[in-house]
């Protein structure tokens, strides 16, 4: 059975090999009726091809007792974990991409974020958080960090913002020209207030935000774009 296999791949990989050369005797950029054929067969050497090459090393470490029961050993566990990758990617975990620095140095711009999505269907954002959050009209979504709860005053004034009176950020007074928002409440049931860690300017102020509880998505927990500079994210 395995010499089969192995007769099956080398004349599989024979036409393969054919059949590469014999395209380059088209002519580049034109329709060719015959080199258009010619691909079904080219597809089905690859598709035969490496079929009949993992057959024929299947068979030849069946005929090796040991090797064959470290190769299932190896096959089941690769399955499992591929499985178990994409549970939690379906259902636990969901990767964002950055674009910007408004949360940098936690977060830069081009980085890709681990989110844990399930996080907030078992208990509240917390202060400290950095929440993944949607836009009221559900079209964008945005990251920050959690600096306000429910229950908590903010006031946001011409140069600084404070929450339960202390300051959380300070910056220069804006030009009348700004039309400025004054703000002092308290967050009702189900209100945060967000904060970037960021400015866009260095004398404006940080970009904030009020979240409702419903439009939270999940929690930013691991920065993975490369290995040299994967982290946790604080």
């Amino acid at each position: 059975m395995g010499k089969k296999f192995r007769n099956t791949w080398l004349i599989s990989v024979g036409v393969f090999l054919l059949l590469t050369l014999s395209f380059r005797l088209f002519p580049e950029g034109e329709y060719n009726a015959l080199a258009s054929l010619l691909l079904i067969p080219y597809i089905a050497c690859v598709i035969v091809g490496s079929v009949s090459f993992v057959l024929w090393i299947f068979a030849l470490l069946k005929m090796k007792p040991r090797l064959w029961k470290l190769l299932k050993i190896f096959t089941i566990s690769i399955f499992s974990l591929l499985i178990v990758g994409l549970l939690l990617m379906i259902f636990v975990i969901r990767s964002s991409y950055i674009d910007g620095d408004l949360m940098s140095p936690t977060i830069n711009n081009g980085e890709y974020v681990l989110e844990n999505k399930i996080i907030y269907r078992f208990g509240d954002p917390q202060k400290r958080d950095v929440a993944i959050f949607k836009s009221t009209d559900g079209e964008n979504s945005y990251i920050a960090r959690v600096v306000g709860v429910t229950g908590d005053v903010i006031s946001i004034s011409q140069n600084e913002i404070k929450v339960n009176e202390q300051i959380v950020d300070s910056f220069d007074a804006p030009s009348p020209e700004s039309n400025w928002e004054i703000v002092n409440m308290t967050l009702k049931d189900g209100e945060y207030f967000l904060l970037t860690d960021n400015k866009r300017a260095q004398n404006s102020p940080k970009v904030w935000y009020f979240v409702i509880r419903s439009n939270f998505m999940g929690k930013a927990w691991f920065i993975y774009w490369s290995f040299n500079n994967a982290r946790f994210v604080k």
